[in-house]
């Protein structure tokens, strides 16, 4: 789900919210250490990951006609990725598992740039790359998001479109 807020003519603010899971599983070819536990070849991995986004950005349009519109951005990428890991191992008969949980919260500031191109006065193309690099007391940090879309308004306030999205965090 994404929002536009056109407050001026060559000022708004977009906010952007996504959410996206996935999981696997595979055989490992070493040993797997979690805690005292050992895992030896073979052992069956189980990873299922969750990740929830929220991009919120001001820009401001440098060059705004028409048919182009080419802006800076200021925003914040957040969200929240976690993982859960079962390892599992059958050994002499005997069933042996462990299961372990992770997440981290992931707020970043971003600098970017964006390009709108409108074909006509409903639909658009857009392009956007933004990112940020960091190092703060013992933390390194950089995140790079670069994005395409097209978006067609049904409606002077309601739209429809796609998106895709790259993000290295």
């Amino acid at each position: 789900a994404a929002a536009t807020w056109r407050f001026l003519p060559r000022h708004r603010v977009d906010i952007e919210y996504f959410r996206g899971s996935r999981s696997g599983s595979s055989t490992s070819d070493t040993f797997i250490t979690i805690g005292d536990d050992v895992f030896p070849p073979g052992s069956t991995v189980s990873i299922n990951g969750k990740d929830r986004f929220l991009l919120g950005d001001y820009r401001y349009s440098f060059v705004k006609t028409d048919e182009i519109e080419i802006a800076g951005l200021l925003g914040i990428y957040g969200g929240h990725v976690s993982y859960d890991v079962t390892v599992s191992d059958v050994s002499d008969g005997t069933i042996r598992s462990t299961d372990k949980s992770a997440s981290s919260a992931v707020p970043f500031p971003v600098i970017g740039a964006t390009l709108d191109w409108y074909l006509d006065s409903r639909w658009k193309i857009s392009a956007n790359v933004e990112g940020m690099k960091a190092h703060i007391r013992n933390i390194d940090g950089h995140a790079i998001i670069v994005m395409a879309s097209t978006d067609y308004m049904l409606t002077r306030n309601l739209g429809i479109g796609a998106r895709y999205l790259y993000s290295n965090i």
